[in-house]
Order: structure tokens, then C-alpha cells, then sequence
């Protein structure tokens, strides 16, 4: 997400999907032609960048990115996982440490003198913990498909089909098999 381009100003709260950082930190456009979308933000999530930019968080430059490096390029999410995203996690109290299998001692860092802690998940995990939320919610399975940004139906469906519940239409089919074999 670029400062001066997308949807965190205007008339609409939403978020333009138009491009990714890949492996390499090289900015380009997304991986499918479905990936390029739309996504709505909340007032709290436009509150949030908002704040996030006029923080200084971002370079004084129309092109740089929300989330990037001081200098406002892509960061690598080695640097993101290890900087921002372990320790979050362990300030947030998500975090293990890591003890020494052999004295049960706390693992210190070398780099930073402090206790290594590993987060309870990934970034990528919330991912997925969105589409379940969103589910539990009764998005149905199309809608999803776009939010996520997934290349096609049967992805959406091999990943979280099995979350759609739908008791009713279950009974029905047992009552319906039921009366055949009866």
C-alpha cells in the first residue's frame, strides 16, 4: 500500500489491491488477476493508518510504502518477522521461551542479551484466522474467494469448505437417503 495512492483517503474506506512485494523485495503486481481487488476497512483500521502515517511512519513520499523500510521500500519478512512481528508477540504475552533442552536454562539472544522467545504463530496465520472468523460470520464462499484474493472457487473451498456448516441441508439430505433405502 502506497501513502499518497489507494483507498486509506477519499470517500470510501477501502484498500486497493494492486501490487506485491515478492521474495526478492521487488515490487510487482500480484500473483493472479484475482488477486488484484478491492477490500474494505473498518473506520478503526482508517483511524489506525492514518495515525500510523502522520507518526511519521511512513516517508514524505507519495510512493512509499505504508508498511515499508525508512527509506520506504519493501522489507523482507525475515526483517519483519524478527523486528516488529517476535517482538509484538512477546510483549502481547504470545510468545514461548526457549529453554536449553540440557539445563533448562532461558535461551539468551546474542544480538539483543534478551530471552529468545518463539511467537505462538505466524503473520500468515492470521490469514487464516480472518477467513475463519469470516466464515463464522456467514460470508459465503464466493465472497471469500475475492476477499482472499484465491485464483479460483475450488481453492477457497480445499482450504475452508470444511468450516461452511449447514445442518439443515444435512438433515434433509439423511432424510432424503433415508426414504431411498427405506
Amino acid at each position: 500500500m502506497h501513502a499518497g495512492t489507494g483507498g486509506i483517503s477519499g470517500k470510501a474506506p477501502n484498500m486497493k489491491i494492486f501490487q506485491r512485494a515478492d521474495d526478492y523485495c521487488k515490487i510487482g503486481p500480484p500473483k493472479s488477476h484475482t488477486s488484484f481487488r478491492t477490500l474494505a476497512l473498518s473506520p478503526e483500521d482508517v483511524l489506525a493508518l492514518k495515525k500510523w502515517i502522520l507518526a511519521g511512519g511512513v516517508k514524505d513520499d507519495p510512493d512509499a510504502l505504508v508498511f515499508g523500510t525508512k527509506i520506504g521500500k519493501a522489507d523482507s519478512y525475515q526483517n519483519l518477522y524478527y523486528r516488529w512481528w517476535a517482538p509484538m508477540m512477546r510483549k502481547a504475552g504470545l510468545a514461548a521461551l526457549v529453554h536449553d533442552p540440557k539445563t533448562g536454562a532461558a535461551v539468551i539472544e546474542k544480538k539483543t542479551g534478551k530471552e529468545k522467545a518463539i511467537p505462538a504463530f505466524t503473520p500468515h496465520q492470521l490469514r487464516h484466522a480472518f477467513a475463519s472468523l469470516s466464515i463464522e460470520q456467514g460470508i459465503g464462499p464466493k465472497q471469500l474467494q475475492v476477499m482472499m484474493g484465491h485464483s479460483s472457487i475450488k481453492m477457497t473451498m480445499d482450504t475452508y469448505g470444511h468450516l461452511w456448516k449447514d445442518d439443515a441441508a444435512d438433515q434433509v439430505l439423511a432424510i432424503a437417503i433415508e426414504r431411498q433405502l427405506g
